[in-house]
Order: C-alpha cells, then sequence, then structure tokens
C-alpha cells in the first residue's frame, strides 16, 4: 500500500517512516520527490531488509538511520530526543520496547506493556502509555489489561502443549510442531525451550 499512499501525499510538513518495507522499491522514487518538495522525510529502520531499499532510493531525504540491534521505538525515541530535548523522560519507553522486542526480557514492565498494549491495542492506550514516563511506572489500566493478557497466554501455553508433536530430525535437531493462534512467540518459546 506503502506507493499508493505516497502518491496520495502532499508535500511540506513531516514524514515519517518505521521499518519501511515494500514489494515495489520503484515506489520509493516518490519519498525523494516529496523530499525534494519540502516535506521533510525520515526513514528509521532496524531491519536487514532496508540496506538493499535504501540502495534504490532515487535521491537523498531529510534523515535516514538503518540501525540493526536496537527497536524501532529507541531509533525514533532517539532522533525525535534530538530535536525535542524535553522528551527525555519519555526515554523509559524506548527502554521498554528495547527489551521486548530484542526478546531481552530482562525487565518485567516490558512484556507487561506489550500484553497490555496487544490486549487493547496502542490507540485505545496512548494516553495511559503516555503517563508512564510521568509515573516511573504503568497505570493501573494497562497492568490489569497486562494481567488479563498473561492468563490468556497461559491457556495459549497449556494448550499448544496438549498439541505439541516432536519430530527428530537428526541426531542434534529436534523440531517442535505446537497448535496456536496467538502469542506465538511466547508460546514458542515457552514449548522450545533453550536447545530447541
Amino acid at each position: 500500500e506503502i506507493p499508493s499512499l505516497l502518491a496520495k501525499a502532499h508535500p511540506g510538513g513531516l514524514l515519517f517512516f518505521l521499518d519501511l518495507s515494500t514489494p515495489d522499491p520503484a515506489g520509493l522514487a516518490r519519498l525523494a520527490e516529496l523530499n525534494a518538495q519540502g516535506t521533510r522525510v525520515v526513514w528509521l529502520d532496524h531491519h536487514q531488509s532496508a540496506l538493499p531499499l535504501r540502495a534504490k532510493l532515487p535521491g537523498p531525504l531529510h534523515h535516514v538511520e538503518l540501525r540493526e540491534g536496537v527497536s524501532a521505538t529507541r531509533l525514533a525515541f532517539d532522533y525525535l530526543q534530538r530535536v525535542v530535548p524535553a522528551l527525555e523522560p519519555a526515554r523509559i519507553l524506548a527502554d521498554l520496547a528495547d527489551d521486548r522486542d530484542l526478546w531481552r526480557n530482562e525487565d518485567p514492565r516490558s512484556e507487561a506493556l506489550s500484553d497490555a498494549i496487544g490486549l487493547l491495542g496502542s490507540e485505545a492506550t496512548f494516553e495511559d502509555i503516555c503517563r508512564i514516563p510521568a509515573l516511573g511506572g504503568i497505570p493501573e489500566k494497562l497492568v490489569q489489561a497486562a494481567a488479563k493478557a498473561r492468563a490468556r497466554k497461559q491457556e495459549a501455553i497449556v494448550q499448544a502443549r496438549a498439541g505439541m508433536v516432536l519430530r527428530r530430525v537428526d541426531a542434534e535437531i529436534e523440531i517442535v510442531v505446537a497448535p496456536c493462534d496467538r502469542f506465538a512467540r511466547d508460546v514458542g518459546h515457552a514449548l522450545g525451550g533453550p536447545h530447541r
């Protein structure tokens, strides 16, 4: 959908692209065109797949940063914090996003926040998310949603474990197959263990 959306975009203002992915690199020409017409086009990406796309840009953009090993939230925060230093208290959100997106899970608040957003949706939780930097913790509405999501996640793990099938490929590799229609990453992590 990116080329059709870009075709409708009017020059001017600020246009952010996070995790840009398109099967039609020709549509990227519109990015450079908009940038040349006065739109500040910012492209932030943390996927390897972005590298060949960058080479296909037909002209410069206002700002491009392609960096692996961080979340898209971290890239956006780092960019915006340089422009608006007053955003510094929101660093906790970038920290939590990095912890969860990079699958470190060192801070239990990152999984809780991810679960709450997954259950409620980002639009429904936006105001509560914005309160996190001031509170230093997760608002009660999000805590309750996280608890509900955690219970559903445990149900999904139990169901997947009950239907799990193991298939040995060779002496070192075993494949785990299990039914799962939600929380796929968490279910896979729970069932796979460190060596599967």
